[in-house]
């Protein structure tokens, strides 16, 4: 029979002591905290009116160019076919017809350099077009870039890089109302939003603080903002369920 040695207890305390604190950890990261948030779209009425007004004016212009570029080359092709049958002339011995071949050979000359001038001025309207037309679609999809969203209570910043079509408002878990300033394009928005708070635990054993009761009567903003509406998906109107669209 095996006497006690004391000496093998302190490997065993020490691993059991480590496997505790591994565990205790463990358990602490399993209760989280997460910032509950807001689906946001944005749409930039003002740069859509500007960007429509601008597509109609060129599209009046380019409309009037193809027909500019059309009846040029009419001409030219009516002045080859007559320089063509004049040639034919020429080649068969009469004469006569030779300074009138080379008088129309000139204007065709002179037509062909027109054309070529508004049709490089027609590439440019075009292009103009297109990229006013991808400007539109971009404004009507929604997708904006946001510099920075302040939380005015607390004064924390979320600073943003990219462009994006639906945004996470962002709202403070520590209060019933989030009073934020949106940095956009230079400019800046306010809106402030109450609404009521529970705390739950997910499937996960973690501790969430979620945000209901949005109504659009309760939401403020500045002037720079011409409207908020605000779709549920349920009656309880539970924030991740939810989603702000702003016009500006």
């Amino acid at each position: 029979m095996k006497c006690f040695n004391a000496k093998n207890i302190f490997p065993a305390l020490l691993l059991l002591t480590v496997l505790l604190s591994v565990w205790a950890c463990k358990e602490e990261e399993d209760y989280v905290q997460d910032d509950p948030s807001l689906d946001m779209v944005l749409y930039n009425v003002d740069s859509l009116v500007q960007v429509q007004y601008i597509l109609d004016s060129l599209g009046d212009t380019l409309k009037i160019m193809d027909d500019t570029l059309k009846y040029y080359s009419d001409l030219a092709s009516d002045l080859t076919d007559s320089i063509l049958v004049l040639t034919v002339l020429i080649e068969n011995g009469d004469d006569s017809y030779v300074q009138i071949r080379t008088d129309l050979s000139n204007q065709l000359i002179s037509i062909n350099l027109i054309y070529n001038e508004f049709y490089y001025e027609d590439s440019i309207l075009d292009a103009s077009y297109k990229e006013k037309t991808a400007t539109k679609s971009t404004i009507n999809k929604g997708s904006l870039k946001i510099s920075s969203i302040t939380n005015k209570v607390n004064g924390q910043v979320v600073y943003y890089e990219d462009s994006a079509t639906v945004w996470p408002l962002p709202l403070d878990m520590n209060n019933d109302v989030s009073d934020l300033i949106l940095e956009i394009g230079g400019k800046t928005y306010d809106i402030k939003l109450n609404y009521n708070r529970s705390i739950i635990t997910n499937e996960y054993g973690e501790v969430l603080v979620k945000t209901y009761g949005f109504t659009e009567d309760q939401i403020e903003y500045s002037s720079g903002i011409d409207s908020i509406k605000l779709r549920c998906k349920t009656l309880d109107c539970i924030d991740f369920e939810s989603t702000l669209y702003i016009y500006f």
